[in-house]
């Protein structure tokens, strides 16, 4: 809805119960965004990170927020990461990941826990991002996954594959 516009601010209706893909996506400006207790469903990408983006405070049933992600309890999947550690850790509870793209700070990113890609374009766009260490393996990986990722220098997968 927003996506890649210059709003700043946001106050989310109380009568909105949706919140689609991509809706905050790019919106580089935004510095909070507050989803409230009505929404009942979250798609994934709905922001990205940028300078300046202090996060996401969740009140909807059913997410939460951890190490910089909104997390959908029901699926223990990652929705979207705004991040700006350059080494970040999945949290444990993820079993999977929809979107961590968009990121213009992450270097390293760890997944100790086996995890499956939801989407072919999971990491796309971090363009520092040097290596993900799939400790317990993954599955989901398509030619897109690491698209415009010019740093990327090696994928870890539990059998020690490189790609």
């Amino acid at each position: 809805m927003f996506y890649c516009s210059g709003i700043e601010s946001i106050e989310i209706s109380r009568d909105i119960t949706d919140i689609y893909y991509w809706a905050f996506w790019g919106c580089n400006q935004l510095k909070r965004l507050v989803i409230p207790e009505s929404v009942t469903n979250i798609e994934a990408g709905i922001v990205s990170s940028h300078e300046g983006f202090e996060g996401i405070e969740c009140h909807a049933r059913g997410y939460h927020v951890e190490n910089d992600a909104l997390i959908n309890d029901k699926n223990q999947e990652l929705l979207c990461c705004w991040t700006r550690q350059k080494h970040y850790t999945v949290p444990s509870c993820v079993k999977r990941i929809a979107d961590m793209g968009g990121n213009d700070v992450v270097e390293t990113i760890t997944v100790n826990q086996p995890v499956e890609l939801m989407s072919s374009e999971t990491f796309s766009s971090n363009i520092n991002l040097r290596s993900v260490d799939f400790r317990s393996g993954d599955t989901g990986i398509t030619e897109q996954t690491f698209w415009n990722c010019p740093k990327l220098e090696k994928t870890n997968m539990s059998k020690n594959e490189n790609h």
